[in-house]
């Protein structure tokens, strides 16, 4: 695209975008695969889990193909996800949309940890017959100092690995330090910024990118 773009008549810059995270894993069972995780990874996920079973009534639900289910799934979904730290859905029915889409073509993972009843966390996966893709997961708040996620997550890989039997598990875009603790690979995604070389605004905005990119490398220079 780089060259097209530069054939074309355009100035072309590229830049670090996002980081994707990822888990080649053909052949590979949870407990070899959980065997590999960072320690404290490893203890935080027992100690939690033991703990909470200890304290409360603790229930790992799969949502898939039954609609009667698949829609009691997904209120509980939105209920963890409108609990949790992150902004609502702009469009409320996308979400179950989505859900029931899926489900028709056996591809939804719609995994909900219940504590004492109430969802608690929840995680929404794409898979496919060789890949799962980890698309959205919360928590609700109230329950964050008990590892609700990273206890859900566990039960989610077992999943994908024991059951679906993929080869590889896609975390999605971002950067979020909880990512390298699940996956064992990674790779760059580099967003293209391209200006006309034929037209004032162009060139204006060419070298504006250029001065910055120069400001950057200056910066990262050791002093």
């Amino acid at each position: 695209m780089i060259r097209a773009l530069d054939h074309a008549g355009y100035a072309v810059h590229h830049h670090h975008q996002y980081e994707n995270w990822f888990l080649d894993c053909p052949a590979t069972s949870f407990d070899e695969y959980f065997a590999k995780r960072p320690s404290r990874l490893r203890n935080t996920v027992e100690r939690k889990s033991r703990k909470l079973q200890k304290s409360y009534q603790v229930k790992f639900v799969l949502y898939g193909q039954r609609q009667e289910d698949l829609d009691q799934g997904v209120r509980d979904y939105v209920a963890v996800y409108n609990s949790s730290w992150k902004q609502p859905e702009p469009h409320p029915e996308f979400i179950p949309d989505l859900a029931r889409r899926l489900a028709a073509i056996d591809c939804l993972r719609l995994g909900v940890l219940y504590v004492d009843g109430k969802p608690a966390a929840a995680q929404f996966w794409i898979t496919t017959r060789t890949e799962a893709c980890i698309y959205k997961l919360a928590y609700d708040e109230q329950f964050s100092e008990m590892s609700v996620g990273a206890v859900l997550s566990r039960e989610m890989f077992r999943q994908a690995l024991d059951v679906d039997h993929v080869t590889r598990i896609d975390y999605g875009v971002g950067s979020e330090a909880y990512k390298r603790e699940w996956m064992a690979g990674m790779q760059e995604i580099f967003g293209i910024h391209a200006y006309s070389r034929q037209s004032p605004s162009g060139i204006a905005r060419n070298f504006a990118a250029h001065l910055k990119t120069q400001a950057k490398r200056l910066a990262m220079r050791p002093r």
